[in-house]
């Protein structure tokens, strides 16, 4: 063979080898499976084959079955089947969840799967969010002293609440097998909130529910025994606002390898036998579930040696999934404050408050996720707040906040702690302040390896950290950034980053958890980047760091007020996001067209006027004040007779400057309708009355109810 024949020859070799490795990149979507639904999330896991540069995406899009308009939410995750420890095996897919649904509603959600090697699939599912637990309206209510109890629940049937009077039961309640139905279930509740006492006597489960189904308990204080609850291979239980304590475990599901389905464990007060600063890992666990479904929110959680956690049992088909975790308020957790170990797909830990505990939550393995970490705060952690041993894969860990003292503390000297050789994999990082006293930001002792860490916010100090086995050692976060690739966003903050008088704990005291909401003008403020479903509605140029908006309430933690649930928080969500948007775009009209700020509209009386006019003036000031400290906003303003989208970067006395298509403009206070200038102030100015009564001295009828006090 010629010189030029081999060359053609082996060139056709090379074009074939490069057309079948295209090949193995184009993905190709699989069998798509939905997650058991709860309360308030949805997920989904959609396998994948082919794409060998594992370089396809999975776009979420979500709307109420019915409205018109679609919802952005995170992209799936990819599951990287090669990193799932212990022998494992999961496979190649795509794994998410959508965050903070209405109950009981009908949801479209549209998936879109490409791949720019090729290849493109388009699925629209339909899913619907339980419903809060309630009992019917019409069930059959059933009167007893706390010493009949047992013999009503034996023999009552589905669809009828069990209503006890105030007093004490001495003995065990055992309703093995006890079966009920979802629209008719079983309640035992107490006449009186916490006046009906189910005392054991010191051995044994306060309450048998293994193998039961859809049995209801509300309001009774469980005591003394072995398990307040015993829940093994239960169905549909709620454990709704009840007190438990002098137990050696709360609510237990995780003993004899019989997985649970669908609890909802909310607004209880459940104390273990531990005293803070006792740091050991012990056995009694606050609330312990695995199977799947499971909803444990606004409880108060103290004294145990992990407030929360899930078992698997390591090596058995044994289920942890889509479980949701949100609005606890845990404290003095001798070992953990959740702990996600042993974790499958979609689980959840989201908005929990987590204080004086030895470690905060712990992904000690997941196997591969996505295992969400999102709006947690957690102060004086001893060690680790995200415990990362055993080889976890596929964590997604969003807008935390941590604050550390590393005096005095186990494991390491920093917020962002990994103590141990093995690796964390495939995990993400956004949005996080992590703020400790030690010598180091960031320390890692193992390698993270295909992660993805950025707009994060440190403490000055060392950075010791490990990336795809490569080590990195400096004090610089720009030098860190440009030898890894990690971190092109992060920021260097500080305990002086909160509004509050934050202090750095004293490791072996107890602590009243402090208000860690950020100040304006901080170095917290605009620091993160937007991230669909779990970010909507922030204020300002971009999310603010951590766990917490500028404006935003303190999330309720623990039990909620009688009547308040999931489906009264989501529709004041809804109308709290309804009222962040820009006020519609005027229908045309040059600036000023409208007249001043304040004009005199029919309906409006002379007070109203004269309150609007005085409101005006107090409303502008605060304007003035929030852009001198640095805050930024995106507003509507008329330019060239359009409403544009700008971006205040000024103001005065005169006029207020804003940024828009590359333009910079000063727009006088005068030229400004009511409706822009409401837009803006509403921005700087958290005082509702003041904006009540310039929208209602204003005409703004709309905007006036939006921002009506509430008694």
């Amino acid at each position: 063979m010629d010189a030029n024949a081999r060359g053609l020859c082996l060139a056709a070799v090379a074009a074939l080898g490069a057309a079948q490795a295209l090949a193995g990149d184009a993905m190709e979507p699989g069998a798509l499976k939905l997650e058991a639904p709860t309360v308030i999330c949805l997920g989904v896991r959609w396998e994948v084959k082919g794409d060998a540069n594992r370089n396809a995406r999975v776009e979420v899009d979500y709307r109420i079955k019915g409205e018109p308009e679609w919802r952005k939410g995170l992209p799936l995750m990819r599951v990287d089947p090669r990193a799932i420890a212990y022998g494992r095996k999961t496979p190649d897919m795509f794994g998410g969840t959508i965050f903070d649904l209405r109950p009981g509603t009908e949801y479209e959600v549209r998936l879109k799967m490409s791949d720019p090697d090729g290849g493109e699939a388009e699925k629209t599912v339909t899913m619907k969010t339980r419903p809060v637990p309630k009992a019917p309206t019409d069930a059959q209510v059933v009167k007893v002293e706390p010493q009949g109890l047992a013999a009503a629940a034996r023999s009552a049937a589905p669809g009828t609440i069990i209503l006890v009077s105030a007093g004490t039961l001495k003995g065990r309640l055992n309703l093995q097998n006890k079966k009920a139905s979802a629209a008719r279930p079983i309640v035992i509740r107490a006449a009186e909130e916490q006046k009906v006492i189910l005392d054991a006597g010191g051995g044994g489960d306060v309450v048998n529910l293994c193998g039961a189904e859809h049995i209801y308990l509300e309001g009774l204080v469980l005591t003394n025994g072995k398990n307040g609850v015993n829940a093994q291979g239960a169905k549909g239980l709620v454990v709704r606002r009840c007190r438990i304590e002098k137990c050696r475990q709360g609510f237990n599901n995780a003993d004899d390898r019989r997985p649970g389905r669908d609890f909802y464990i909310s607004d209880n007060v459940i104390i273990g036998p531990y005293k803070w600063p006792l740091m050991k890992i012990m056995s009694e666990e606050g609330v312990q579930v695995c199977g799947w479904g499971h909803v444990v929110c606004h409880n108060r959680i103290r004294g145990w040696s992990d407030g929360i956690s899930i078992v698997d049992h390591r090596g058995d088909p044994y289920p942890c999934r889509a479980f949701d975790f949100y609005n606890n308020d845990i404290s003095e957790a001798t070992d953990d404050g959740i702990e996600m170990d042993t974790g499958e797909y979609n689980i959840r830990a989201f908005r929990n408050r987590i204080t004086d505990c030895h470690a905060g939550i712990t992904n000690q393995p997941v196997y591969g996720g996505p295992s969400y970490l999102i709006r947690n705060v957690m102060y004086n952690i001893a060690a680790s707040p995200f415990k990362m041993h055993n080889k976890p894969s596929g964590l997604v860990i969003i807008h935390n906040t941590v604050v550390r003292n590393a005096e005095g503390a186990k494991g390491g000297r920093a917020a962002l702690l990994h103590y141990t050789s093995s690796p964390v994999r495939n995990a993400y990082f956004r949005n996080n302040l992590f703020i400790c006293n030690g010598a180091r930001a960031i320390e890692s002792w193992g390698s993270f390896v295909g992660c993805d860490l950025d707009y994060n916010g440190y403490n000055k100090g060392e950075i010791a950290f490990t990336k795809d086995g490569a080590k990195y050692k400096g004090t610089s976060l720009k030098d860190f950034s440009e030898k890894t690739g990690f971190e092109k966003h992060s920021r260097v903050v500080d305990i002086s980053v909160f509004a509050g008088d934050v202090k750095f704990p004293a490791v072996t005291e107890k602590h009243e958890p402090p208000d860690l909401r950020p100040k304006p003008g901080g170095a917290a403020i605009d620091g993160g980047e937007a991230l669909p479903n779990i970010g909507d509605g922030f204020r300002g140029e971009a999310p603010d760091l951590g766990a917490y908006e500028l404006d935003q309430e303190l999330p309720h933690y623990g039990p909620r007020a009688e009547g308040m649930d999931e489906l009264t928080v989501y529709e004041k969500r809804r109308a709290e996001l309804a009222a962040r948007k820009d006020p519609a775009p005027a229908a045309g009209g040059a600036a000023g067209a409208q007249g001043p700020a304040v004009a005199k509209v029919e309906g409006v009386t002379p007070e109203q006027l004269a309150a609007a006019l005085k409101r005006h003036g107090e409303l502008k000031a605060a304007i003035i004040k929030g852009v001198s400290e640095g805050r930024r906003a995106r507003v509507y303003v008329d330019m060239a007779g359009r409403p544009t989208r700008s971006r205040v970067i000024g103001a005065d006395d005169v006029a207020v400057k804003v940024s828009a298509r590359g333009l910079e403009v000063m727009v006088k206070w005068s030229e400004l309708t009511a409706e822009r200038f409401y837009g803006i102030a509403r921005r700087y100015s958290r005082d509702r009355q003041a904006l009540y009564e310039y929208c209602l001295g204003s005409g703004l009828k709309d905007e006036a109810e939006r921002e009506k006090p509430r008694r």
